[in-house]
């Protein structure tokens, strides 16, 4: 059985529209608590490019900050 949090890390559950692959890599980075600075050198890219990712990983799942979309993760929106 998939869990809600691996269809939740491939863009599956909630979002607006599909997760690139890179998206889904930032996802995860972002659900285990690491900062943007942290995340772009973990998968080899420029903070701007990761904070694209971020951005745009928020506008698929329709919220504003992690806060937000770790509330998704355990269910509490929507």
């Amino acid at each position: 059985m998939v869990s809600r949090q691996q269809l939740l890390s491939h863009g599956l559950l909630i979002a607006n529209a599909p997760l690139t692959p890179a998206e889904r890599m930032v996802l995860l980075a972002l659900l285990d608590g690491r900062a943007k600075k942290q995340i772009a050198q973990r998968i080899d890219q420029s903070p701007n490019t990761t904070h694209f990712h971020v951005k745009s990983i928020y506008a698929k799942f329709g919220v504003r900050n992690r806060p937000a979309l770790t509330a998704l993760r355990l269910g509490k929106l929507r």
